[in-house]
């Protein structure tokens, strides 16, 4: 009998320790892990650091994550810079600052956007050196983004046009207006079929999210927000799942029943039939904008960037669960008592297991394991056992001091095996 009770008490044990996993969401039950800063880098040196106190716009890793690409809003000698991270060295510097930079997918160019003054630059990795240096006349260029193959960039310009550019020649083989509004934001999706494009200015009714057909180069979708909550929208930022099937905008919106504070929202899509997978505010009575989201390679979470509008007064770095879109993870806080315009920067490593997060300075996190939500669980199945274990222990003075040949004697088969 001791036996068996041993054996249920560890099957007892066993579902206490699995209950969060059965009770919680699956992102939720399987992601016991934390992203925990394991570094603060200085890119451009602690004495221009504490000189400039500029912010640093735009960040990326290589698709292998080995290079992070960094450029500072400055006017200094090494703005922008590529940086190893495995040993330290800087493989490569200029003092122009970039707006947007972007490793392509195969890890042989790095792009560069300027802008002021319209200008693409596209440097290969290899030995760094300038393959395509061309003004696109869009009247400053605000995102950018490869298809998969690395075959094509688009890039996006303050005017509301588009060019394409095909990488085997670098030239310029398409040129279309997305939009009569300014400052948009573009991103291709994974495999290859469409563009969004968003517009970041305040536009009513919500349609400043457009969907384009990249095999004609014709519009497919116009998509929405729930027109009845939200009275306007404006877009910072765009991912797509994996694997295409859903695509998800950052963005910053007035609800109807607070028409005088902005909140920070998501929206997510199924690329499917287009028809909205579900939304959320992140934070309530904050003027803050999602400027920067991400999924991780496994499409288990989003990374959203939130700062202020206009000024990086305060900032914050959420995890979220992909299908409940629950928060998980509150990775930093930044409060900063100086106005540092849109100086936040968010990127995901490509297999997620590092987070450059860059205000002034670079901060890296890393993914690691956290037992804390286990420990709830693990403190009832010892109680379980502490409990059982008394229990046994009394029923055991209980049994009457009778000795085992008297027993065996009474009933030799029952007592054989005691």
């Amino acid at each position: 009998m001791s036996g068996d009770r041993a054996k249920w008490l560890s099957v007892l044990c066993l579902l206490i320790l699995l209950l969060p996993v059965v009770a919680s969401s699956p992102g939720q039950a399987m992601s016991l892990e934390r992203y925990e800063k394991v570094e603060t880098l200085y890119p451009y040196g602690p004495a221009e650091y504490t000189e400039t106190r500029e912010h640093i716009w735009a960040i990326d890793w290589s698709s292998d994550g080995q290079y992070l690409a960094t450029s500072m809003w400055c006017s200094c000698s090494n703005a922008t810079k590529v940086s190893d991270m495995a040993t330290g060295n800087i493989l490569f510097s200029n003092s122009i600052p970039y707006r947007a930079l972007l490793f392509s997918p195969n890890g042989k160019y790095l792009a560069a956007a300027e802008y002021s003054y319209s200008n693409l630059t596209i440097f290969e990795t290899r030995n760094w050196n300038t393959v395509l240096d061309i003004n696109l006349h869009i009247s400053g260029i605000t995102s950018i983004s490869w298809d998969t193959s690395s075959s094509y960039i688009a890039c996006a310009g303050q005017n509301g046009n588009v060019s394409i550019i095909k990488s085997d020649n670098w030239e310029v083989i398409k040129n279309f207006t997305a939009t009569k509004d300014s400052n948009m934001k573009i991103s291709w999706s994974p495999n290859g079929r469409y563009l969004a494009i968003g517009a970041e200015c305040i536009v009513r009714e919500a349609d400043n999210i457009t969907i384009w057909d990249t095999k004609n180069w014709t519009m497919k979708e116009t998509l929405h927000i729930d027109e009845g909550e939200f009275t306007w929208a404006r877009v910072y930022s765009f991912a797509w799942a994996p694997d295409s099937s859903r695509l998800v905008a950052g963005l910053t919106s007035y609800q109807r029943e607070a028409p005088y504070a902005s909140v920070p929202l998501i929206y997510v899509w199924n690329t499917t039939t287009w028809n909205e997978y579900s939304h959320a505010v992140l934070v309530y009575g904050q003027s803050e904008a999602v400027i920067s989201i991400e999924y991780t390679s496994d499409a288990r979470n989003i990374i959203a960037g939130l700062s202020n509008i206009d000024y990086a007064v305060n900032t914050e770095v959420l995890v979220i669960e992909a299908t409940s879109l629950k928060k998980l993870q509150t990775v930093t806080v930044w409060y900063s008592d100086e106005f540092w315009h849109y100086g936040f920067s968010v990127a995901l490593s490509p297999d997620g297991n590092k987070l450059a997060i860059a205000g002034y300075a670079v901060e890296i996190y890393e993914k690691r394991p956290d037992y804390s939500p286990l420990y709830p669980y693990i403190i009832a199945a010892a109680g379980v056992v502490i409990v059982t274990l008394l229990f046994m222990k009394r029923r055991r003075k209980n049994v009457p001091n009778v000795k085992l040949e008297e027993r065996e004697a009474e009933d030799p088969v029952q007592w054989r095996f005691f």
